[in-house]
């Protein structure tokens, strides 16, 4: 008996499924991302290093500009941000509709 089935009943035959895109240089990374919107991936998991904000900001437009809408972006930063770097990142990246993935900095925007 499926598992789905011991708790009540399955509410989707499908769970989309994400493509994680380790920290690298935000070219690298918006290469990557790019490709994986290609062959399907409609959700992306974008890693951040925490480290310096201005590049995790720019790794971020890098990939919402080759991928738009044609996926969602989550951004983890792996418990390595503050509440207050996050909600720093989230100015730097106001016009991106993403959401954070982090445990850590539980933020989400309206856009959503």
């Amino acid at each position: 008996m499926p598992v789905s089935t011991l708790l009540g009943g399955a509410l989707t035959d499908r769970v989309p499924a994400y493509y994680s895109l380790i920290v690298d240089p935000p070219e690298e990374t918006a290469r990557i991302a790019a490709e994986k919107v290609k062959v399907g991936y409609l959700r992306l998991q974008v890693k951040i290093s925490g480290k310096d904000l201005e590049e995790d900001a720019a790794t971020v437009h890098k990939v919402w500009k080759v991928v738009g809408y044609r996926s969602r972006i989550a951004v983890d930063g792996n418990r390595g941000l503050t509440v207050a770097a996050a909600i720093h990142l989230d100015r730097l990246c106001q016009a991106i509709p993403l959401f954070s993935s982090s445990p850590a900095t539980l933020w989400m925007r309206s856009q959503l």
